[in-house]
């Protein structure tokens, strides 16, 4: 323990972490991702860093970051997959789609050939696998290499996938801390800070409303 932390903080930190990791990609990379089959779409996510060993095989949340890549060049004979929109009006600020770790490798160990149309030279091939775009994007707050997701955005996801959200036991809050407060904190995901530029108040509205249905029934 810290000397100049002597006694322990009795609040958990808000909002409370979940058990799936998240990985936050710029646009329009993340809507590549998002989109297309295993042919068109984007199954290689290029990155300085290996994929952790204990992250292959598990499902991840991709995250569309707020940031955009106006820079962007597709591979020769692609064309972007998904909304054909402007890159600046696709979602952000948002979890798009899952995708499954199937494996990586740096580029030196694909023996002189790219391993896909996407992979990009001198980084790491993160192999996504089985990408499964969201019906409705989950509104989040993005961070660097890889996150946990709030509670309330991972069960918002499990909806969307069909399956069982969060154990109710996760959202258990401390006497000393109103459950309005809570709720408000948590939903700082749905903010005007993060809410994607082309999601109305409305689709925002719905989206908190489904994951505060799942946590507080």
């Amino acid at each position: 323990m810290s000397t100049h932390d002597p006694v322990p903080s009795r609040r958990p930190p808000f909002p409370a972490a979940s058990a799936m990791r998240a990985l936050t990609v710029w646009q329009p990379w993340a809507d590549a991702i998002a989109y297309g089959d295993s042919l068109t779409g984007k199954g290689a996510e290029n990155r300085p860093w290996p994929a952790p060993r204990w992250i292959i095989g598990t499902q991840i949340a991709v995250h569309a970051g707020l940031r955009v890549d106006h820079a962007a060049v597709l591979p020769c004979g692609r064309a972007w997959p998904g909304p054909h929109v402007p890159h600046s009006q696709r979602v952000r600020g948002a979890v798009i789609a899952v995708a499954t770790v199937a494996g990586c490798h740096h580029e030196r160990q694909c023996r002189g050939r790219p391993c896909s149309p996407w992979a990009v030279a001198g980084q790491y091939h993160w192999e996504l696998e089985d990408r499964r775009p969201l019906r409705e994007p989950v509104p989040a707050r993005g961070f660097q290499r890889l996150w946990r997701l709030a509670v309330l955005a991972e069960s918002a996801v499990r909806l969307q996938l069909g399956r069982a959200p969060v154990p109710e036991a996760s959202f258990r809050v401390p006497g000393t801390v109103r459950s309005a407060d809570f709720a408000r904190r948590a939903s700082i995901a749905g903010s005007q800070a993060c809410r994607p530029p082309s999601w109305s108040a409305a689709q925002t509205s719905r989206a908190m409303a489904r994951a505060h249905l799942i946590c507080w029934t």
